[in-house]
């Protein structure tokens, strides 16, 4: 894998800003339509008995299985992990009964709102483009910044997709902007062998200070 380097320009600050501008502003209002359409769809959310099984790290006396909204409140649904949380077990431990309502509503409305956008083109397929490093921290992975930043951006797609992260303990700050894309994920054959649908990064929008 090789990790190109260069320079932001004043395109990629135009593009950047107006792209997070109308991706922040749609996502706004799919959450808030979220609070209202989650509830009651999950009334009517199938069941997928065939994919059941114990959790894999905590709560292992415990299952998952895949539970999906009806099709007309697919982009609230989660095809990845369902409405009942992570297969390791930490959301049916973190919230207590991942089975309830109230905990499934949860992981749907406010923990992973509007999950499915990212299989669509509000998303961006790493499978299909090189990530490279304009600004910061060489860390192949952003999660493993303690305290500095990176801005990333996408080569090969028509439209670009950057992502911005910075952690700054000392000041409390956190900013993490853009689609969740990584440097390492231009080693596109190790996400395409572990699952197709790990190529689609989202777009997250979140800013946190601390005093």
């Amino acid at each position: 894998m090789q990790n190109i380097k260069t320079r932001i320009t004043p395109k990629d600050i135009l593009i950047m800003l107006v792209q997070w501008s109308f991706l922040a502003a749609i996502r706004i209002i799919l959450f808030l339509m979220g609070l209202v359409i989650v509830p009651i769809a999950l009334l009517f959310a199938e069941e997928h008995p065939d994919t059941r099984r114990s959790y894999s790290q905590f709560n292992r006396n415990c299952y998952w299985q895949l539970v999906t909204l009806p099709r007309w409140a697919w982009l609230w649904s989660n095809d990845r992990d369902g409405a009942m949380g992570d297969k390791r077990g930490w959301w049916d431990r973190e919230c207590g009964n991942a089975r309830s309502f109230k905990c499934m509503f949860k992981w749907l409305a406010l923990r992973n709102p509007v999950h499915n956008t990212t299989f669509t083109r509000l998303s961006c397929n790493v499978c299909k483009v090189s990530v490279i490093l304009i600004g910061g921290s060489t860390e192949l992975d952003f999660k493993d910044i303690e305290d500095g930043w990176q801005l990333l951006k996408t080569s090969g797609n028509r439209f670009p997709c950057y992502h911005l992260y910075v952690v700054k303990p000392k000041w409390g700050l956190y900013i993490n902007i853009g689609h969740k894309i990584k440097l390492k994920h231009s080693n596109q054959f190790i996400v395409l062998m572990d699952s197709p649908q790990k190529c689609w990064k989202k777009f997250t929008f979140r800013v946190r200070i601390k005093k």
